[in-house]
């Protein structure tokens, strides 16, 4: 039988990132491409103990149906601790608790975006949120950026060129793939040309957590006064993505278009396991977990880079992060990572060729390796043999 498939579902499909997923499963291959927390870094215990708690002692009405915002304790506490490290002022009713940050940047598109609508975004930028936007039938205008965030004039020139503009969709932080940070001008700026063009921001911030220095930049939601930003914010890098806990905080009017969204897509998520986070943030010293998979990541970042200036071509560049999970490669421009990458997995390694992060996929010599899922045996010899590759 042929099947009349939706056009949406074609804009989800990329034979590249399904090869690359295929792969993670073979045990000969030492994977530097996804983006994954350590296994052995995840709280296993205490989050056993937690999921006991949640059993034992919690009121019943967890394991009822209940409203699509989330469980109203977690809630609290995520917007507390984004109040105190933001300056800003949420409360709980800003807050709808998600299935992982990636449902959020869906239900996001959901609430937002018609057919043909534009989205300005980061260029190079996260390839599955781009696959989530391309779903709704959207178009993208890559935004050239920098180390210091999006280039802000092109930004503007960008907006000026469309009539349907509609949503700005940054990573400022740690950004995957490139690792980089926006400064706080950019920031300021960002926030100025999206409220004098009147279009919302949607802050993509999963790895802030992840820090290998002092003082995190501050939300852009902090530097918003006419309710513009949109945070995205996920346990998934700093306790397990096993969880599938995320939020999305924003004014009142964008929180309850939102809550709907999520009301009619999966009603609501897990109160059992927001439950259980909950009891683990309330009892655990949740600090002290960041501040050792930060020390532990740090380390292993400074080891890639290390090992990438002694095995990688001379020609190679890159810029070491400040945190998260990724360092991005640039190689000559001879060099076409995606069409080496069958090269690499034969030698038992596998990275994740930069092409796919552009929108219009144009830069062909860039490659983005994660240093956090993998111990340091298997770094040595993962880049090893990504020398052995490039040195041809």
């Amino acid at each position: 039988m042929k099947y009349n498939f939706a056009d949406r579902i074609n804009h989800m499909d990329s034979k590249e990132i399904s090869q690359i997923m295929g792969t993670l499963s073979n045990p000969k291959i030492i994977s530097l491409s996804a983006g994954s927390p350590s296994m052995d870094l995840f709280p296993v215990k205490e989050l056993k103990e937690c999921a006991n708690m949640t059993y034992t002692d919690a009121s019943s009405s967890i394991f009822q149906y209940s409203t699509a915002e989330g469980f109203l304790p977690l809630r609290n506490w995520i917007v507390n601790k984004h109040n105190l490290e933001n300056n800003t002022s949420f409360n709980e009713k800003n807050i709808v608790i998600s299935n992982g940050s990636q449902q959020g940047i869906d239900l996001v598109s959901k609430t937002f975006l018609n057919k043909g609508d534009v989205i300005l975004c980061e260029n190079p930028t996260y390839t599955v949120a781009l696959s989530t936007f391309k779903s709704y039938e959207c178009n993208f205008l890559g935004i050239e950026s920098d180390e210091h965030g999006m280039i802000i004039s092109n930004l503007e020139k960008a907006i000026e060129s469309v009539s349907n503009a509609k949503l700005i969709y940054i990573v400022p932080n740690f950004q995957n793939p490139t690792g980089s940070t926006w400064d706080e001008i950019r920031r300021i700026q960002l926030v100025e040309v999206a409220t004098r063009h009147n279009l919302v921001i949607v802050e993509d911030d999963p790895y802030r957590d992840i820090s290998f220095v002092p003082n995190v930049h501050s939300s852009i939601t902090k530097f918003d006064s006419f309710g513009n930003v949109i945070s995205l914010g996920s346990f998934s890098k700093s306790l397990c993505p096993g969880l599938r806990l995320g939020w999305i905080i924003a004014n009142n009017e964008i929180i309850g278009k939102i809550a709907l969204a999520k009301q009619v897509t999966d009603v609501q998520t897990s109160y059992i396991l927001q439950q259980q986070v909950y009891n683990y943030l309330t009892k655990y010293d949740f600090q002290k977990h960041l501040k050792n998979i930060s020390e532990v990541y740090k380390d292993r970042c400074t080891l890639t880079c290390n090992l990438v200036d002694e095995y990688l071509p001379e020609s190679v560049r890159y810029k070491k992060p400040d945190g998260g999970l990724f360092i991005w490669l640039k190689l000559s421009t001879d060099v076409d990572t995606l069409k080496m990458l069958p090269k690499a997995i034969e030698r038992g390694v596998l990275y994740f060729p930069g092409e796919l992060f552009y929108t219009d996929r144009s830069t062909k010599n860039c490659l983005r390796l994660n240093y956090s899922s993998v111990k340091k045996d298997k770094l040595v010899e993962g880049i090893v043999k990504l020398g052995e590759v490039f040195n041809k």
